[in-house]
């Protein structure tokens, strides 16, 4: 089997975010000319979501290698068979082996237009079985593979009729949490790892990678220092593929969207620990709008916090907006208008994060604003949309810690008419 030339970016992504503990935005190539001919799989549409697990380890040199065996469950375009080895893992057959860092990579398909699919994904850590909100970010892909997430249609239907081009290899795989695929794609990627996709659905169910580092030195036996060489293994597996059906994923933009080039949200952020005095820090987020679509829209935001009275960024993220958002910039007013406070919208069943509709607020302005409620075990966002341009008007996040509690408070400066 040959290595293929790409690799998606579940486990990338992820990898970035275990490790760093915070969002780090993957810089994607530029988005090429759609072709007409390939389409998704018929699942994917405004409103799918996907979670994977994912998970991070650091330990010496091991992995996974695929072994030539005449027996094996897993056929290439050759007619040769292999079987997958989990080499050095002291987990019983687990590509991870023992993890240090867990979480969940949450994909939500949130338009389709031109060609073009907008995933938004949301980064989820599990600390000490603590739900922790870590970031999110998203972008436009080709439709048909949706940046690697899954195969497209033809594709997926040549190789269900087992019609293989070099470098493919299938067969059954038991993914890391016990659940069997009884029959998959293979894809390696050289020395880095491997994707294997579900071919029953096309999605990719597992995508692992590894790298090679040098942290330091050790002692041998006699003394000699050697280089401590270990690896990072990232691995992402599929836990659920579910339509999100929220309400308002049938609306369009607002008219006021393509024509407000920046929303400027100003606030606060604090520690709160019992018995230590707050110290509130300003917080300043700008959405700068990059592309307006007929559904949807690409912002890129930048925020700022100000310490010891220096303003300077704290992150940049490309933030995606469309019909099937959760948390975006704005929801088509109409949709907001029509729907009842007080229900229970969307419970994961694998987070276990619910979605709320709050009840709503009259502002001093004259306005009124739904708070639409993210919450997960140790983490509350809660996003207030103006009822009647649409547009989020305000910010609350909370994330819930050992040491203390941090909330940031923004609103909206430049209110679009």
């Amino acid at each position: 089997m040959q290595p293929r030339p790409t690799r998606p970016r579940i486990s990338h992504l992820l990898a970035a975010l275990l490790l760093a503990a915070f969002l780090t935005p993957f810089a994607d190539a530029p988005l090429a000319h759609a072709d007409p001919t390939l389409q998704p799989p018929d699942w994917v549409r405004p409103g799918t979501r996907l979670v994977y697990w994912t998970g991070t380890h650091s330990r010496q040199s091991s992995g996974t290698v695929f072994v030539p065996d005449p027996e094996g469950p897993i056929k290439d375009d050759q007619g040769g068979r292999w079987r997958i080895v989990y080499r050095g893992s002291d987990r019983g057959g687990s590509e991870l082996g023992p993890v240090a860092g867990t979480g969940y990579s949450v994909v939500d398909v949130v338009a389709i237009e031109d060609g073009r699919v907008v995933l938004d994904t949301r980064a989820l850590t599990v600390l000490e079985n603590r739900v922790h909100f870590t970031g999110r970010t998203g972008n436009h892909h080709d439709l048909a593979t949706g940046n690697g997430t899954w195969l497209d249609r033809a594709r997926l239907q040549r190789l269900q009729a087992n019609q293989l081009l070099p470098g493919e290899a299938t067969g059954p795989y038991q993914l890391a949490d016990g659940l069997p695929l009884p029959a998959a794609l293979f894809i390696r990627h050289a020395k880095t790892g491997h994707t294997i996709f579900d071919l029953a659905t096309g999605a990719q169910a597992t995508d692992f990678m590894r790298a090679r580092v040098t942290p330091g030195k050790t002692a041998g036996p006699s003394g000699k220092l050697t280089d401590a060489k270990r690896e990072t293994v990232a691995l992402a597996y599929l836990k659920s593929l579910r339509p999100l059906n929220l309400p308002w994923a049938q609306g369009t933009p607002p008219d006021w969207v393509a024509r407000t080039p920046t929303l400027r949200y100003v606030g606060t952020k604090s520690v709160r620990t019992p018995g230590v005095p707050q110290l509130p820090q300003l917080t300043e987020r700008l959405a700068t709008l990059q592309h307006a679509g007929d559904t949807y829209t690409l912002y890129h935001e930048t925020v700022y916090d100000t310490l010891a009275g220096i303003r300077q960024p704290a992150s940049n993220t490309p933030i995606a907006t469309g019909p099937a958002s959760l948390g975006g910039y704005w929801i088509d007013p109409a949709e907001l208008q029509r729907l009842r406070p007080g229900t229970l919208l969307d419970r994961d069943p694998i987070t276990g994060v619910t979605v709320l509709l709050g009840q709503p607020l009259r502002q001093p302005n004259g306005d009124t604003v739904l708070p639409i409620i993210e919450q997960g075990s140790h983490f509350r966002n809660v996003f207030r949309y103006s009822t009647t341009t649409g547009v989020l008007a305000a910010i609350q996040q909370t994330a819930n810690l050992t040491t203390g509690t941090i909330v940031a408070e923004l609103s909206l400066q430049n209110p679009p008419r």
